[in-house]
């Protein structure tokens, strides 16, 4: 009985409990369905959510709980799952509801938009895509009410967007809950985001480390900085510098020199942006470029940092229209990458890639070193920025600015959809990622167990660290970013991290980052230990510069619409254009079939840019070499003839193959050719030249033509007759020439100018003479090309005609000079084509010339000429004492010639100097000539002779030579082939030579 008794109230609990159920179902359907026909989208998303959370929360459920109950599972490993199963709980009760706050335009221009009525569509795009509700908040009024459903919003969504490009309105990290994003970091947009903010950041890096000065461009944000600009001018008068003064109304203006004057009248009404100009930008098809870099910060305090594939190369203009960018004329960063690669070679690229991502990194840590410190470890706020970067002609690039709101931009042939997406699509699932890394992060971290510790389970005073909660939850999200960034590439941590360590060392060591205890710098170092032994565990980790894949085809001209290409192999010898700038007449017309051209253009103008195209697209059109650019080249004309070959290469061999080739021959004509004839009775004036005003060596030196107190030519003749011979000692002086007005180049008689010294003279031997002084001589001559000039002008002299001549880049030997009384050798330095490490010493090339050259007496019947263009330098001359020394030698006579005038034009393949190098240049020199007079060696001092005349260069992309050699070919075919050297100014200085030789035989 008691067991039926049992059994019916058994059935009958169970029967209630069933009741219960359904009583419990049938409300909640009721309520679900009625709150579904109330609100329509919002609780239909609501409904969305709701599936969410319980699929994320069985995901983690399930799989934490499994691991947690298994008794092998580690400390360490249960830690993780603890605070990686926090983290994803808090995400998984939220919304997946976006916010978007932002102002609309006021109506006034049709044309100017609003940044969240610009941005806007392409958000709701990704959001759409990775399933988000949108809520717009548009600031029109703050005087409607929030409703009950605002409220239940504002406590769940998952994404705050920001879209008013800066607010004052940004939610505190202590009113988020955890898994909320917001897309603005407050603190970095402010010191980067900020034209003002980014200058003044980057001053204060330059004023802690010399080092990362060439981030970017010096600038000052006018009137507001005016003092410390001026500060600045006063502090650095000898910088050659030019600024560039940038208005709101996008004009700019190109300044050489700025004073109080100039800064007050420019920042007097208008806010203005001044900073240096880069005077050296890489052209790309003859255009400044400039490049949009997508970069992603999700983390800061640590620093967390990405950069995105999809970066947009911009062409623009010059300064003269602002810099503006050309309407369609853009670049994918592939495009970008292939033209760099078939140019320059992929290794030049890699660098640029390398060089590229490590200035973003170093600006992103200045900023993040100065963050509040009650930023560290929230990972709750975010940003996507884009950086606008140039780069200079060797590759360097340069950040201009910062944009915290960037506009998504198109390159044509894409979709301007798909592109938005990818960037934000990238950004979006980067961001809300609910997968676990527990297990491998465990492994990580294990591996590293000598480096790391843990708080509350095992930290020993060996180890570097000991990682807080808060260094576990960003090592789970680097960890779990890092894995699922489609198309971002972590830029840091990343493995190359030890780069960095020294700048954060200097900025905490001087007190410019917000302090935030004595772990900052080595969290950095620990935590880039981690990502080289995360790189050791991954397979497939990161692709490295040096494997990235290119899957566009390089065109030949970055507009279609301008210029075409045919594959039709009948077109493949054939060049399309013949492009030169600035823009002068060629005869005949170009004509594809025609393959010689001639042009001739003034003294004056000594560098062109050229180019060509080919007809067919499987060809190139290369300068001077199969192996030389396809692109705009400068070239310098020396005066007289120019060559430049232009060669069409079939690039479908390892070894490309020239299938044909056009010529271009340039006459620049001297400065004699224009010249008016002297007529010594006409009237003119006695005009002095000691630097050219496009060459101002000397700022506290006059520059061009200036008028002397000599009455006539003639006065000046016969006052440097009455002046001494000069000695071995040296002695500066200027040019003098004729003119009918000393403020009229052009009207000056340069056929008789003359180099005179200031307190003595040269006499010009005759033949006779200098055969005689040169019988029992041996001359000995080390140097480079222009050193070379001289020698075989000196052969000539010497023998009557030159008969060997070649441009040797070893050791020369001429023993049968002057009927076999005077023998003369050469050795060429620096060899600069060969590797520095192989590259001979010095004194190894003269102990060289030595060997060849022996035997020579220990007298001044033994002279040794040494010098070149630009390399001497007084270390040169100390081994060469040495040398001497050990070889027995020390009473021979050695004659410096000094530095000389080059590498002044930006000439492709060679480095060239700017003004302010060329000024370092003269300071060198006066130290060679004070340590040769100081150790007793004759100067002659061909910088003060050819700066005043660096046009009269010829041909050669140095512009450092001012001679050429001309052959002389005989009637009679007997006869063999001589050679004659003409240059006036390497004649000048070789004669001057000439007399420093022979100065004691004279005597």
């Amino acid at each position: 009985m008691m067991r039926r008794i049992m059994s019916c109230r058994r059935a009958w609990d169970l029967l209630v409990v069933i009741l219960i159920v359904v009583l419990v179902s049938l409300l909640l359907s009721y309520r679900m369905g009625t709150a579904v026909t109330s609100s329509h989208s919002s609780n239909l998303g609501e409904i969305k959510n709701l599936k969410h959370r319980e699929v994320v929360q069985d995901r983690l459920g399930k799989r934490h709980e499994n691991l947690a109950q298994e008794e092998s599972v580690s400390p360490l490993t249960k830690k993780l799952i603890e605070v990686e199963q926090r983290l994803l709980k808090s995400l998984g009760q939220l919304q997946r509801l976006a916010v978007a706050h932002g102002r609309r335009s006021n109506g006034v221009s049709a044309n100017k938009r609003s940044l969240i009525e610009r941005d806007l569509p392409s958000y709701e795009r990704a959001l759409k895509k990775q399933e988000f509700l949108l809520d717009v908040r548009f600031n029109i009024s703050k005087t409607r009410q929030k409703t009950t459903d605002d409220y239940k919003r504002d406590s769940a969504w998952m994404l705050s967007l920001y879209l008013n490009g800066s607010s004052d309105s940004y939610p505190s990290s202590g009113t988020l809950k955890p898994g909320q994003k917001v897309n603005r970091i407050a603190g970095i947009e402010s010191m980067l985001a900020s034209r003002s903010g980014f200058c003044r950041t980057m001053r204060d890096l330059r004023s802690i480390t010399a080092a990362e000065t060439s981030l970017s461009p010096l600038c000052f944000s006018l009137p507001r900085e005016n003092v410390e600009f001026l500060q600045y001018l006063t502090n650095n008068e000898s910088n050659d510098v030019r600024w560039l003064f940038r208005r709101a109304n996008c004009r700019i203006e190109l300044f050489n020199e700025v004073d109080r004057t100039t800064i007050n009248k420019l920042s007097s009404t208008v806010d203005v942006l001044v900073e240096q100009y880069v005077s050296n930008p890489l052209l790309v098809f003859g255009k400044p470029v400039s490049l949009c870099a997508y970069v992603l910060v999700t983390s800061t305090k640590p620093l967390r940092a990405f950069l995105h594939k999809d970066s947009v190369l911009h062409f623009r203009y010059d300064f003269t229209k602002a810099f503006m960018k050309i309407p369609n004329r853009v670049w994918s960063f592939k495009q970008f990458q292939q033209y760099i690669a078939h140019n320059f070679g992929k290794p030049v690229f890699n660098k640029v890639l390398q060089d590229l991502e490590s200035i973003i990194v170093k600006a992103l840590i200045v900023s993040d070193s100065l963050l509040p410190t009650e930023l560290s470890g929230k990972e709750n706020f975010f940003q996507l920025f884009s950086f606008d970067i140039i780069f200079t002609s060797t590759f360097r690039p340069v950040i201009l600015g910062v944009d915290g709101q960037p506009m998504f931009e198109t390159v044509p042939g894409s979709s301007a959809e798909h592109q938005n997406l990818s960037v934000l699509d990238d950004m979006l699932s980067l961001l809300f990622l609910e997968e676990s890394v527990a297990t491998a992060t465990e492994k990580l971290l294990r591996k590293a167990g000598d480096t790391v510790g843990i708080n509350d389970i095992e930290c020993h005073t060996h180890q570097e660290m000991c990682f807080t909660d808060i260094d576990l939850v960003y090592i789970l999200n680097t960890k779990r970013q890092s894995a699922h960034k489609g198309g971002f590439r972590m830029i840091y941590p990343n493995v190359d991290g030890l780069n960095y360590s020294s700048l954060l060392e200097q900025l905490y060591s001087q007190q410019m980052a917000a302090w935030t205890g004595p772990s900052s710098v080595d969290r950095h170092r620990v935590i880039t230990k981690l990502m080289t032994i995360a790189a050791e565990f991954e397979e497939n980790s990161d692709v490295s510069p040096e494997n990235l894949k290119t899957d566009i085809t390089y065109a030949v001209s970055i507009d279609a619409n301008d210029i075409h290409c045919s594959y039709d192999p009948a077109t493949m010898p054939y060049m399309s254009s013949l492009n030169i700038y600035p823009r002068i007449s060629i005869s005949p017309t170009f004509d594809r079939l025609v393959t010689e051209y001639y042009t001739s253009v003034d003294y004056d103008l000594v560098l062109l840019e050229v180019w060509a195209t080919a007809e067919s697209c499987l060809c190139d059109a290369r300068v001077d070499d199969k192996l030389g650019p396809s692109r705009p080249t400068n070239y310098s004309l020396g005066i007289e003839d120019n060559k430049i070959s232009f060669h069409i290469v079939d690039t479908a061999h390892s070894e490309p193959w020239i299938i044909n080739t056009y010529t271009l021959h340039i006459y620049r004509k001297t400065i004699y050719e224009d010249s008016p004839p002297f007529v010594p009775s006409h009237a003119h004036e006695v005009c002095s030249l000691v630097q050219d005003c496009e060459m101002n060596i000397w700022p506290s030196k006059p520059c061009g033509l200036q008028k002397t107190a000599l009455l006539d030519w003639g006065q000046s003749l016969r006052q440097a007759a009455s002046l001494p011979l000069c000695g071995n000692d040296h002695s500066p002086g200027h040019w003098l020439v004729p003119c009918r007005s000393c403020d009229q180049q052009k009207s000056c008689n340069w056929q008789v100018a003359r180099w005179q010294q200031y307190t003595c003279r040269h006499e010009i031997m005759t033949r006779l003479e200098l055969k005689r002084c040169m019988m029992g001589k041996k001359i000995l001559f080390v140097g480079d090309s222009t050193s070379r000039g001289i020698m075989h002008y000196l052969i000539e002299q010497v023998n009557g005609t030159l008969l060997d001549w070649d441009k040797t880049h070893s050791i020369k030997v001429y023993n049968h000079l002057n009927g076999g009384a005077t023998a003369i050798s050469f050795a060429y330095y620096p060899q600069f084509w060969l590797p520095t490490s192989k590259r001979p010493s010095f004194d190894h090339a003269f102990e060289q010339l030595f060997k060849e050259s022996v035997p020579l007496r220990n007298s001044h019947d033994t002279v040794v000429v040494v010098g070149g263009v630009q390399w001497l330098a007084p270390s040169h001359l100390s081994l060469l004492r040495s040398s001497l020394k050990r070889l027995g030698l020390e009473k021979i006579r050695v004659i410096v010639k000094t530095l000389g005038a080059g590498f002044h034009q930006p000439v492709d393949g060679i480095k060239s100097l700017s003004l302010s190098d060329q000024r370092k240049l003269y300071r060198r020199n006066m130290e060679v000539i004070s340590f040769a007079e100081n150790h007793g060696m004759v100067v002659v001092d061909t910088f003060n002779i050819t700066i005043p005349r660096y046009k009269d260069f010829q041909e050669g992309k140095c512009a450092c030579h001012f001679h050429k050699v001309k052959e002389i070919r005989s009637s009679q075919v007997s006869r063999p082939v001589a050679y004659h050297i003409e240059g006036p100014i390497n004649t000048l200085y070789s004669e001057i030579l000439a007399n420093r030789i022979c100065s004691h035989t004279k005597s």
